[in-house]
């Protein structure tokens, strides 16, 4: 199962006036508010980041959450600007505590990679289960390959499952194919190749390039189903095609001979 994996902590330092912001901004100065909120959103899509950084910060200082994310987005990878870990931790945070699920995720995703850090091990764990429970499938994924790996708490791998499982049902392709890794080793639970079959095809038409190969590995064996060679072939183009999971996926479909 491949992590990228492909998304913090504190709190902004101004503090003297955010008072007197949110007073302005919970009366007449809203709309302007919503102006510079949505003028950020744009430069942000635009890609016009040095333009969209502090627009999204004022907006995020205004309490707008999503915008806190976009801010800790492009100050994590130094997009029209210097990078800045510390200020993205906190942005993301303030985006998860404002019912942003996304910002919970992207701070979950940052803290763990501090190493050897328990900590934030512990913080991350809490943000991805912040993010599970208001219904955010990546949230669940990773929630669920935390679990696995015994990070931020005791391996369970009955639960892991579970989150797997729930990740899938709300729609996320790799939560999907992490579930049939699961069913098809007997990993929480009973060993059920046929379901794992079906999971695999499941994240493959939901766009996951893992999911296409597992797929086609599968109908090539016979694991799960039936064996089917010609049916396997396209799924196998589809996988190498992907550009999904790049640590992984050469090798495998060089060994398959795509």
């Amino acid at each position: 199962m491949t992590k990228d994996n492909g998304h913090g902590a504190g709190g902004f330092r101004r503090v003297l006036g955010l008072g007197l912001l949110l007073t302005l901004l919970a009366g007449c100065g809203s709309s302007d508010a919503g102006a510079t909120a949505k003028q950020g959103e744009a430069a942000f899509d635009a890609k016009d980041y040095a333009t969209a950084r502090p627009l999204l910060d004022r907006a995020c200082q205004g309490g707008s959450a999503p915008r806190c994310y976009r801010l800790g987005y492009v100050l994590e990878h130094g997009l029209g600007g210097a990078s800045d870990p510390v200020k993205a931790r906190a942005s993301y945070r303030r985006s998860c505590d404002g019912g942003d699920s996304v910002g919970c995720v992207a701070m979950g995703i940052m803290l763990e990679r501090e190493p050897g850090d328990a900590p934030a091990l512990a913080d991350a764990h809490a943000a991805y289960k912040t993010a599970c429970d208001a219904g955010d499938a990546m949230g669940c994924d990773q929630l669920g390959w935390m679990s696995y790996a015994g990070r931020g708490g005791a391996q369970d791998l009955v639960l892991t499952q579970s989150l797997y499982r729930k990740s899938c049902d709300t729609g996320y392709a790799v939560g999907c194919n992490d579930l049939g890794d699961f069913l098809s080793r007997g990993k929480g639970g009973p060993h059920d190749t046929i379901a794992a079959r079906v999971m695999y095809k499941k994240a493959c038409d939901g766009g996951s390039g893992l999911g296409c190969y597992d797929y086609a590995r599968d109908l090539a064996t016979g694991e799960g189903g039936d064996k089917d060679l010609a049916a396997a072939k396209p799924f196998y183009q589809k996988a190498c095609a992907s550009g999904d999971a790049p640590d992984a996926l050469p090798a495998m479909c060089r060994q398959a001979g795509y």
